[in-house]
């Protein structure tokens, strides 16, 4: 869907095997910024976190930051959620307390009645209660280029720990709501800094990712779910 217009983009996102270690691991939606001739300003991401502390128990976070064409971190309002304790200056990253085994439906959208600002929420799809983020100002007209991904900075023999996304959603440019089926896969190569025992498979509705475990699928594959 890489070419594709959008007003918003969605997906949920479900931590079925937490991690054990303190060490981040953000799982995140991705989209880019692009103006009315198809010109990228940009791009953020938005998502949960297991986020390390120093006293050894990790905290639970949301995110929703990003960087502009030249790679500068885009500024935005103040959340309203509380920081964390370690880094009470960074605006991309608040507490949030979810849940393993629980779906959060993250969605990103543009604000109508301002220029380029971009509104992130999460909402627990448990309880129905949805929370704003934050806004960034990302510029552009449109989304494009929507990414579900994990990032994990632990070790690549640390305990596995998988995350389950669902309902690829997106309303396109001329105000079609459309859902999602399929997606391509994509790992960080070795040389890189990742790991060859990450893995990603289709599940009921969805598609599973998981650490320190057997690849079955191959990198480039398309799943069906």
């Amino acid at each position: 869907v890489g070419g594709e217009r959008f007003k918003e983009i969605s997906a949920a996102v479900e931590v079925t095997s937490p991690p054990t270690v303190n060490e981040l691991y953000f799982w995140a939606l991705q989209v880019s910024f692009y103006d009315e001739n198809g010109q990228s300003s940009g791009g953020a991401h938005t998502g949960i976190q297991w986020y390390p502390d120093s006293s050894g128990s990790p905290l639970k976070a949301v995110n929703w930051g990003g960087y502009d064409g030249d790679g500068t971190v885009l500024s935005g309002t103040e959340p309203s959620l509380s920081p964390t304790p370690n880094d009470p200056n960074n605006q991309n990253t608040r507490l949030y307390s979810w849940s393993p085994n629980k779906q959060y439906k993250l969605r990103v959208y543009k604000l109508e009645e301002s220029s380029g600002t971009w509104r992130a929420e999460i909402t627990n799809i448990s309880t129905g209660k949805t929370t704003v983020i934050r806004d960034l100002y990302g510029g552009g007209d449109w989304l494009g280029s929507p990414v579900v991904w994990s990032e994990v900075f632990a070790k690549c023999n640390n305990p596995s720990a998988s995350v389950v996304w669902s309902n690829l959603k997106g309303v396109k440019s001329n105000g079609e709501a459309v859902s999602y089926n399929s997606t391509n896969v994509n790992y960080q190569t070795y040389s890189n800094g990742g790991c060859t025992n990450t893995n990603s498979i289709s599940v009921s509705g969805g598609i599973k990712q998981t650490t320190n475990t057997t690849r079955t699928t191959p990198q480039g594959a398309t799943l069906n779910f």
